[in-house]
Parts: structure tokens; sequence; C-alpha cells
């Protein structure tokens, strides 16, 4: 069984829930979801469906976690709850993502830590 652990954010469906389906032979993974429990559960029992069962190991392998990325709060509840469940994190694929419009040339305008 896999030791390194992965958390993906948005991971419940569409690229997210890919990113965790190819990790997931060789990582313990972190599946973060906002408002779709259910989804995030079906991306685990897929991926469980599809590992051999070679290990008997008591180490999680997949978690499940609600957390609003765009809060600073849960994004420390997200990688603290990571820890506390799985024991380490070795890697983080931040897949959450959303649209500013900005000008492209003043970096100033670009560094907003509310943003």
């Amino acid at each position: 069984m896999p030791s390194k652990v992965a958390l993906i954010s948005a991971s419940s469906a569409g690229l997210g829930a890919i990113i965790v389906k190819a990790l997931a032979k060789d990582y313990r993974v972190v599946v973060n979801y906002f408002s779709h429990p259910d989804k995030a559960e079906a991306v685990v029992r897929e991926c469980m469906a599809a590992l051999p069962e070679t290990s008997s190991s008591t180490e999680p392998r997949f978690h499940t976690i609600q957390a609003d990325v765009s809060k600073r709060s849960d994004v420390q509840k997200l990688v603290e709850e990571t820890f506390q469940v799985m024991g380490r994190l070795d890697v983080v694929i931040s897949n959450a993502g959303w649209t500013k419009i900005v000008n492209f040339y003043d970096l100033e305008q670009n560094i907003d830590e509310a943003d």
C-alpha cells in the first residue's frame, strides 16, 4: 500500500476526480469537495473498486473533506484534517479555480490577498 498522501482540491467531479483516479494506485488520496459529499464518496468507491486488495494496512487509503477553498480558514482546516487522518501530506494539487479579469501587465493589481 502506498504511504505517500496526495490532497486534491475540488476533486469530487470533473478534472479533479480524474486526477484522484490517476493517483489512487500510487498514493493515499484526500478528496476535497465543497457541496456534494455524495459525489466525493462515489469517486472514492470507484477508486476502491479498481484497486487490487493486496494490503491489510490500517492506514486509510482515501478520505473526503468538505472545504470551501476560497476561504483561508477552510484551507487551513483541509490541511490540518489531512494531517490528522492521514498522518502526512506529500503532494497538493490545487484544482479549484475561478476567473477574475485583470490587467495582466499590472502586477500590483494581481497581488490581492482577499482574492
